[in-house]
């Protein structure tokens, strides 16, 4: 499980602090994505780790681009450099 919590400026221009709860950090992270493509506009994004510690996230790596591909290969980088 993942838990993000962020603060936003929604659609219509009032903040907001949210939370949000996913089987993975890549629907977090696409959550996050569709939220920007929508109007949103993130403020502050913490992800919440195993070790139950807070973990700023840069709120420009947000733009509104997916990052389920270049996640996707980098773990494949790092899943052969692991078997060599």
């Amino acid at each position: 499980m993942a838990m993000l919590f962020f603060a936003c400026v929604d659609p219509q221009g009032t903040y907001q602090e949210c939370n949000y709860g996913a089987p993975d950090i890549d629907s977090c992270f696409e959550a996050l994505t569709q939220l920007v493509n929508t109007g949103w506009q993130l403020q502050r994004i913490d992800l919440l780790n195993a070790e139950r510690s807070l973990i700023s996230l840069p709120v420009g790596a947000f733009d509104g681009v997916s990052l389920s591909e270049p996640l996707q290969a980098l773990q494949q980088e790092w899943e052969q450099l692991l078997k060599a």
